[in-house]
């Protein structure tokens, strides 16, 4: 299925009566949309997204590699196929602007190493780290301080990847005010926008941009990923910490229904209490993995996700619950 109609019928968006001839309702898209005459044989992968020669995912992969390879401080473009983020960010829409408030909870989970395995950690263990000890990360350059937390304690032990019998200290944060998140965990749904709209080819590209920026944030990433991998998503952070929000809401590699969170200024949440546990079983589910380059190669591969699906208290002799507020490195 290539043309915009059929890939519109496969997405479920129904806009047009059976009885019209699918020749037809392209030559309709195409009017629609503006396209040239003669272009609705251009490829579409999906309802979002045309492929042309100037698609959006092409030129976010040039803005990915051109950040990675070349230079990091740009946001405007200055070649044809550069990606604009400053238009492509639209950071006033307030389909992705959430408040969090001090009755908001968040945790942060640190797995014990050997030295740490029969005590009870403290606060500022779990905290994060002062910006001598800051690594890259989705959101920050290395030296640069910021939080990492999420929406449960079971999406916190998840993203830590821990193994069975491990002990991990969840600490809990709370907001201390209202603060604005950038929300990129919901991305526009194409079923839902009106295809008959003026705004209509901007809305799916917005709608495309904000799937693609979801995905390169709820990414999974590999240990030992060279830093420069994280640089695309840096900037988009660097860029929305810019418009005076407090953090980034995206959805987690490790759980499907988790969410995570990254706070710029780690001094907006307080502390709120530390628990230990030990984590009693992870379960793996593998899908196969058929990749059309190796369909007639004898090497088969099987993607997997694991996921901690219980986890028990640990007894340090010692009865978990709130503890006093440590001073902040």
């Amino acid at each position: 299925m290539h043309n915009l109609a059929a890939v519109m019928h496969k997405d479920g968006v129904r806009v047009f009566s059976e009885s019209l001839p699918q020749d037809r309702r392209n030559h309709l898209l195409d009017a629609i949309l503006g396209f040239p005459a003669g272009k609705s044989s251009w490829h579409w992968t999906s309802a979002l997204e045309p492929m042309p020669s100037l698609g959006f995912h092409r030129r976010w992969d040039a803005f990915r590699d051109r950040a990675k390879h070349q230079r990091r401080y740009f946001i405007s473009p200055t070649a044809e196929d550069d990606f604009d983020l400053s238009s492509e960010l639209n950071t006033n829409n307030a389909h992705f602007i959430e408040e969090v408030t001090p009755d908001f909870t968040f945790y942060r989970a640190r797995l014990h190493d050997a030295a740490m395995e029969h005590r009870r950690l403290q606060f500022i263990e779990v905290e994060a780290p002062p910006p001598d000890a800051c690594k890259a990360g989705r959101a920050n350059a290395a030296g640069i301080r910021v939080l990492y937390v999420a929406d449960s304690a079971d999406t916190a032990i998840a993203e830590i990847r821990p193994h069975i019998s491990a002990v991990v200290s969840v600490g809990r944060f709370r907001p201390r005010q209202a603060l604005q998140v950038f929300d990129l965990s919901q991305p526009p749904s194409m079923a839902a926008l009106d295809p008959f709209s003026d705004g209509f080819a901007q809305e799916m590209r917005t709608a495309a941009f904000f799937a693609q920026l979801n995905e390169e944030f709820s990414r999974p990433i590999p240990p030992f990923t060279p830093e420069r991998d994280y640089a695309p998503t840096q900037i988009v952070a660097e860029f929305i910490a810019e418009q005076g929000y407090s953090g980034i809401k995206y959805r987690s590699a490790m759980r499907p229904d988790g969410r995570n969170y990254v706070f710029f200024d780690c001094t907006e949440l307080e502390t709120d209490g530390l628990e230990s546990f030990k984590v009693a079983e992870v379960r793996v589910i593998s899908t196969p993995h058929d990749p059309e380059w190796m369909r007639n190669s004898l090497l088969g591969i099987q993607e997997r996700n694991a996921e901690t699906s219980q986890i028990d208290p640990a007894d340090f002799g010692q009865t978990n619950g709130p503890l006093p507020q440590q001073s902040r490195a």
